[in-house]
């Protein structure tokens, strides 16, 4: 049930995205909807097995062939259908446990005993995960483009 409400919560997030950076009201409907299957691939290919980076690359993939091909049909840029739907893949939690543990473990245990050092690499390795999802997210988003020719535009 949590991953549920975490597939819907996605079309909120990426709509509240989308009108910070001026969408117009028409597509905002459809970064939701876009937004909403993007979580639910992730979801689905982690319940399928795959870890967190390479369910969130496929996510992006879809969202950027969705955008790609959707973009120039309505008349819009592509980009806002590309990048406002993967927002909610974002691992947010992860950056910020990553940083906050590394900090509080140096400020609070200055000695560097072997269990401070064992927290501080685990949350350096979390802090690495989370920007290797960025990456993928980045790379799977821009993807499509690379790969369809002719779904540039002008506005893009």
């Amino acid at each position: 049930m949590t991953s549920l409400w975490q597939v819907l919560w996605a079309a909120p997030a990426a709509t509240g995205f989308a009108m910070l950076f001026n969408v117009r009201k028409t597509a905002l409907p459809l970064v939701a909807l876009i937004a909403v299957l993007a979580m639910f691939i992730s979801k689905y290919s982690q319940h399928l097995g795959l870890n967190l980076i390479a369910a969130d690359f496929i996510a992006a993939f879809a969202v950027g062939a969705i955008a790609y091909t959707l973009g120039p049909r309505i008349g819009e840029a592509s980009p806002v259908f590309a990048f406002a739907p993967v927002i909610p893949l974002v691992p947010g939690s992860m950056f910020a446990k990553s940083f906050i543990t590394s900090f509080n473990t140096w400020l609070t245990h200055p000695g560097g005993s072997p269990e401070v050092a064992e927290k501080f690499i685990a949350s350096v390795s979390t802090g690495l995960s989370a920007s290797a999802i960025i990456i993928a997210l980045c790379l799977g988003a821009i993807s499509p483009m690379l790969l369809l020719p002719r779904s540039r535009t002008p506005e893009d």
